[in-house]
């Protein structure tokens, strides 16, 4: 972290006007900073009156008090620099019965807290893995039954994003779902031929073959933030029911070494200006507007042509943006 002396920033800007700044936009965070103690064990700050479940006040951190949990907040500080930005989102690896030393063509396989850290190249603890009731195939992959739901939760260190998908396959009158356990929000990525119809009920995620079977097309959901605990089930009749998971880790750096990461930390490199205001050149900042329209987390004054966010400054061009150098 760069120490940044008063003949430094009286070069870049004329110092009074960024003190106006700071003052201002710290005066915008102040209710975050007097309840949060800069910790992210905060209640959720919700109307759960006609909400959905990945709104409710059972969904985890609300770090920046915006109503908003982190587990679908993009831009969990509201300093206006997406968590995307922030954090370090690694690519999605499967997840194989071969990585615990599971057997093909098994049942009742079950194991708790699987340290699979190496497979992305992190340190033991980082991301560990517990599988419940699974199965397997001759071909070594996972599977599932009608009466036979796997279960998979997620911990460790680092969090991860998940992939949920279920085979093609599906018999006329059935479904192939999953359950989002921690009631973390998913989104389904495939197309749907005519006939086969998305059904999303609270923190259950499914696909309804109730007019035609299919039997072309896998199913693929993917968690929008971080995932902890998910279940795999289907109530079609066959016995070749394959399943896959696939998750990526989630990178977070800190910093300034304060214990809170940067998508939480307001000020990242801990030098007293705002990310905020350091994110952005100083002629034309834009301040917060305070308005969230669509409930996403990013302050309506950086949405731009749909969720951009400030692209960071970086003044001395040193590939290092100014809110952590």
């Amino acid at each position: 972290m760069k120490k940044i002396t008063l003949q430094a920033l009286k070069t870049r800007i004329n110092l009074s006007d960024r003190l106006i700044l700071i003052f201002c936009v710290f005066s915008l965070f102040t209710p975050f900073l007097a309840t949060s103690s800069f910790n992210n064990n905060l209640s959720v700050y919700t109307d759960i009156e006609s909400t959905p479940d990945y709104l409710d006040d059972d969904n985890g951190p609300d770090t920046d008090g915006d109503g908003v949990p982190d587990v679908v907040d993009i831009d969990d500080d509201n300093d206006g620099i997406l968590d995307t930005v922030e954090c370090n989102y690694l690519d999605f690896e499967t997840i194989t019965p071969s990585d615990f030393g599971f057997p093909n063509n098994a049942s009742d396989l079950s194991v708790a807290d699987f340290d699979i850290s190496s497979k992305f190249n992190l340190p033991e603890g980082s991301v560990l893995i517990s599988v419940t009731n699974a199965m397997t195939l001759s071909s070594g992959v996972f599977s599932i039954q009608s009466d036979n739901p796997v279960q998979f939760n997620f911990s460790g260190t680092v969090p991860v994003r998940v992939q949920a998908i279920q085979s093609r396959g599906l018999l006329l009158g059935s479904s192939d779902g999953i359950i989002a356990l921690d009631n973390a929000p998913y989104q389904l990525l495939s197309n749907l031929r005519k006939g086969l119809t998305e059904e999303n009920n609270g923190n259950v995620f499914s696909v309804n073959a109730f007019t035609t079977a299919n039997n072309s097309e896998n199913f693929l959901w993917e968690s929008i933030s971080s995932a902890s605990s998910l279940e795999f089930f289907t109530t079609n009749p066959s016995s070749l029911n394959s399943i896959t998971l696939r998750i990526a880790p989630i990178i977070c750096p800190d910093t300034d070494e304060d214990g809170i990461p940067n998508h939480l930390d307001i000020d990242a490199d801990n030098d007293g200006i705002p990310d905020n205001v350091e994110g952005q050149p100083t002629e034309g900042y834009i301040p917060p507007s305070g308005e969230d329209s669509d409930g996403d987390g990013l302050d309506d004054a950086y949405e731009g042509t749909g969720d951009e966010g400030i692209t960071p400054e970086d003044t001395d061009e040193d590939t290092t943006p100014d809110y952590i150098d």
